[in-house]
């Protein structure tokens, strides 16, 4: 499920911005050293399986985001390659694959064996040695086209299975008219073919025999297809064919020969671009020339269409050109060189993924296209920003859905940019400071009002309505400003207290449209004074008085709300542990005789109804050994949820909830760490949502934990191409259900029920089987039929019982985070978590029939998906039968 980051401004007044952030997103790059075969790379390709496959210069290497599995010729081997430098990939509509060599050689590689294939030698008569192809296409009924110069063309026929490739049927060059100029296959799996004669030929689906439609002047140099007809392009006309009726339409050019063409499925119509540069609309039996406002291209080289009717333009210049039909105008883009000066790369290509435009740009020039602002924008390969990452010139690169995989010609290698997509908005606060890491936000509250407070360590205090817009700001207190705002509480009367570390306590009491402002500081000549002015937290007990967390004074006592008398370890509070207890976090009411004191050296509880000097404190720390004792001393937050439990967030220590109270009124806990499916031990902030889920901001994601279930599932934030860094006790449920949490000068919310229904496609597949510490090839002797890839089955003998199952996540989005777990059904009596770890090894495994059962899953295993199994037979010894 795909989430859109959305970035948004919670200002009075918006400042302009001098360029948009490219998205953000995790990098890795993979060379030789990782195990590919070669760091030149001529093409990409993720095929329907979703593993990743890369043409280099030194063989084809197939890539499950784990290990590189490589495909290459070496010295005495069989195989049938007359080359091993690969330009190209594609595939047929049974996922066989079907590669070009830099001689113009042509492979299928079957996806069962996992062999090369020679397609080209068994066309009788043909010279497998010795050609060119020039065309390789694929239609939708496991067809394969390909045009071999200088003898015509045969459709290769191959099924969903280990078969071998055969040949359906071979058209000759003379019939067809010459060599073949340009080539189609509609989506009625009928093949366009012209030849350099003019010839223009369509042989329907299942024909084996070619029709002649006509002859043109010149030959043509391309084809492209509507709704309704197919449209080949010569240099001086446009031939169209209805592909229901046949019916043949010449549309002339005009003075320059046309040179591309292009349809546009979005507003149905058909552009063809000229040598000198005009733009042509098919307009009924005519090609309309357009004029379009902006710089006209001097020589159209290419047209594409985009999904949103938008027509890209290569021309010889560098860069690339946009043609907006509903404007009528271009606009030229283009970069800066960023790389070597002797790089010349003329092809350009646009792709769509992670839904944005991604563009290569004639020569140099790399980027996404921002619709709204109408800008290409640099994808980290602007040399004057400080992201930058790489140089400009992209060889070629492959884009599915949030993953782009992309070369560049300097750099070389593979490159892998995952598209961040997180379940949250992220609001950024404006912050006076010029200092771009200030301001971070460290309190957060919900008023009865339904506004939402924000306080930051620069002294900011704002409240928001429930649209986002500032509704109130506190105006800068005292000559040394109001403070770092650690702390927000709305009590029962509608005051709000304000927090501060370093300057004291502030009580905002509602006075007409606004607030009249109490400052309370410590005092060395005033006993009844604050105990310390670094605030952290301030909570109000059931009979409406106010008690305060100081760290380094311990807890103070507010009787009287509208008062100014504070009773702490200073005055009446005499058995206060101040040397233990001094630096609080964190305070919950609990009940009336209960509340407790959230400490860096564990936690404090203590009946508040007693009297001061009565009052008496009780520490419970970690205790070595003993698993129902607190996580780790050092509490964060605290949260009493809908259903009266306490819960503690600890730094180190995990997620801790009171389970129960012994004889002695002592708290007992359950503490929930990594090994349950918590993101990290290290937890910084709590709340609940409507659902009553717990939501944990830790040190590196945002876990949700189902109490019901015990079940976490992890969820990761981030912030400029790394994990969110989450503020300390900094989160909140809104009146509308949303789930907030703070990270420096950003509010990440998002709506938990959304969240929740969010399903990942884990993509699950077996990667690979070694038997023996040896790589299994699939063959007739061999435990595997047809590739582990596509296998249901493996055929092990008795002594060879000593297996490794190699598995992958094939969604390269989430990969970094998936966790597997595996199972051999019959064999193992227990589930085996192997973390990130990737594969499962077995040693001396009985006889008999087994299930190989893997699932994948992010945070809990609990939590795993179905997953996916393959059988696995160990044979008994030959003639075991007859003894005894």
């Amino acid at each position: 499920m795909k989430r859109l980051l959305l970035t948004f401004l919670l200002l009075a007044a918006v400042p302009g911005f001098a360029r948009t952030s490219p998205p953000q997103c995790l990098f890795q790059t993979y060379s030789t050293l990782d195990g590919m075969t070669h760091d030149r790379i001529a093409d990409i390709y993720t095929d329907s399986r979703g593993f990743v496959w890369v043409c280099t210069w030194y063989g084809v290497s197939r890539f499950d985001g784990y290990a590189f599995k490589n495909f290459s010729t070496t010295p005495g081997d069989f195989s049938p390659l007359s080359h091993h430098r690969f330009v190209s990939v594609s595939e047929d509509s049974n996922g066989h694959l079907w590669f070009t060599t830099y001689n113009l050689h042509v492979y299928r590689l079957n996806r069962y064996t996992e062999q090369f294939e020679d397609v080209v030698s068994l066309v009788d008569g043909v010279d497998s040695k010795h050609y060119r192809m020039t065309h390789c296409l694929h239609d939708g009924d496991g067809g394969t086209w390909v045009a071999i110069a200088g003898l015509g063309v045969a459709r290769f026929a191959d099924g969903a299975d280990a078969a071998p490739v055969r040949v359906d049927a071979f058209f000759d060059a003379p019939v067809l008219g010459g060599d073949v100029t340009a080539m189609y296959v509609d989506d009625r799996d009928g093949a366009w073919i012209a030849a350099a004669d003019g010839q223009l030929n369509h042989i329907a689906a299942g024909e084996r025999t070619a029709r002649t439609l006509c002859e043109t002047a010149a030959p043509a140099f391309a084809f492209t297809a509507d709704a309704a007809s197919v449209y080949c392009a010569t240099p001086g006309e446009v031939v169209r064919v209805g592909k229901q009726t046949g019916k043949v339409d010449r549309l002339p050019g005009g003075e320059a020969p046309l040179t591309a063409i292009v349809a546009d499925s979005v507003r149905s119509a058909v552009y063809a671009g000229s040598r000198s540069g005009e733009l042509y609309r098919v307009a009924g039996d005519r090609l309309a020339r357009l004029d379009p406002k902006g710089a006209r291209p001097r020589r159209i080289r290419g047209l594409a269409a985009d999904s949103h009717g938008i027509v890209w333009v290569t021309s010889a210049e560098t860069g690339i050109t946009r043609y907006n039909p509903s404007t009528d105008d271009y606009k030229h883009f283009g970069q800066e060189p960023y790389t070597v000066s002797y790089n010349l790369d003329t092809i350009t290509k646009i792709a769509e993924g992670g839904g944005l435009l991604w563009i290569k740009m004639n020569n140099w020039g790399f980027g996404y296209y921002d619709r709204e602002r109408d800008t290409v924008e640099p994808f980290y390969n602007d040399p004057k920003q400080p992201n930058c990452q790489m140089t400009n010139a992209v060889v070629r690169f492959d884009v599915r859905d949030d993953v782009l995989w992309l070369s560049t010609y300097n750099e070389r290698g593979l490159r892998k940019a995952v598209l961040l997509r997180q379940p949250a908005e992220v609001f950024t606060l404006d912050s006076k400071s010029p200092d771009p890491l200030s301001g971070e936000i460290r309190a957060l509250m919900t008023d009865s009002r339904g506004r939402m407070w924000v306080g930051t360590r620069d002294g900011d205090l704002i409240a928001f309505d429930a649209s986002n817009k500032p509704v109130y700001t506190l105006p800068a207190q005292g000559r040394r400003g109001t403070g770092m705002i650690y702390a927000l509480k709305e009590d029962s009367s509608g005051n709000i207290w304000v927090g501060t570390k370093g300057e004291g306590l502030y009580r905002m009491t509602p006075e007409g449209g606004g607030y009249r402002v109490t400052h309370f500081v410590h005092s060395d000549a005033d006993v009844w004074s604050l105990s310390d002015d670094q605030i952290y937290c301030v909570e109000e007990d059931g009979a409406g008085r106010i008690w305060v967390a100081t760290y380094g004074g311990g807890i103070n006592l507010l009787e009287d709300p509208v008062g100014h008398r504070f009773i702490h370890a200073g005055n009446l509070m005499t058995h206060y542990p101040l040397d233990e207890a001094g630096r609080v976090r964190w305070l919950l009411y609990d009940r009336p005789d209960r509340m407790f004191a959230a400490t860096v050296d564990g936690l404090l509880a203590f009946d508040p109804g007693a009297s001061a000097k009565l009052m008496r404190f009780r520490l419970m720390q970690k205790i070595p050994g003993d698993a129902e004792s607190l996580g780790n001393n050092d509490i964060i937050h605290m949260l009493k949820d809908s259903g009266g439990r306490i819960w503690l967030a600890t730094f180190g220590g995990g997620l801790n909830l009171i389970e129960g109270y012994d004889a002695d009124g002592a708290p007992r806990f359950r503490c929930y760490d990594k090994s349950s499916g918590l993101a990290s031990n290290i937890c910084m902030a709590l709340t609940e949502d409507r659902q009553g889920d717990l939501w944990v901001s830790t040190h590196n994601a945002v876990s949700r934990f189902d109490p019901r279930r015990g079940i976490f599932s992890n969820y990761y934030l981030y912030d400029n191409m790394r994990n969110a860094v989450f503020s300390e006790a900094t989160a909140l449920t809104s009146p509308r259900g949303e789930v907030l949490f703070g990270s420096g000068r950003q509010l990440y919310r998002f709506d938990p029920d959304e969240v929740r229904a969010a399903k990942i496609d884990y993509d699950l597949r077996f990667t690979g089987l070694d038997v023996r510490n040896v790589p299994v090839v699939a063959g007739r002797r061999s435990p595997l039929s047809e590739s582990v890839t596509e296998a249901d089955r493996i055929v092990l003998p008795y002594n060879f019982s000593n297996f490794r199952m190699e598995f992958a996540s094939l969604n390269f989005a989430i990969q970094h985070v998936v966790g597997y777990m595996y199972k051999l059904e019959g064999y193992d009596q227990d589930w085996n978590i192997s973390g990130t770890t990737n594969r499962a090894a077995y040693s001396n495994v009985p006889i008999g029939d087994y299930k190989f059962h893997v699932k994948a899953f992010v945070g809990n295993a609990d939590a795993a998906d179905e997953g996916i199994t393959i059988g696995v037979e160990v044979l008994p010894p030959p003639l075991a039968h007859l003894v005894g």
